[in-house]
């Protein structure tokens, strides 16, 4: 993962986790307590999406003001062999 290089990591990990049910990029933001959407989308949103965890609702309409964000498949069973037990 040479991406989270520059990244901040646990920013990652935390909108990982507060990706369990679908939210616009201001509500998850908004979440975390960011403010600045371009460092928000480089430094954390784009890293879950490229690998895989994250996929957005209207894949065909990346700048829709209708877009949300979900985890993949593969990120939910990520949490859920993360999980403890």
């Amino acid at each position: 993962m040479s991406q989270v290089k520059g990244a901040d990591f646990e920013l990652v990990v935390r909108a990982f986790l507060a990706l369990q049910e679908e939210m616009s990029i201001i509500e998850l933001m908004d979440i975390l307590n960011q403010t600045n959407r371009t460092r928000f989308r480089r430094m954390c949103l784009n890293i879950l999406l490229d690998s895989k965890l994250a996929t957005p609702t209207i894949p065909d309409k990346p700048n829709s003001s209708k877009q949300k964000y979900v985890l993949t498949e593969a990120g939910r069973q990520l949490i859920k062999d993360c999980a403890f037990k």
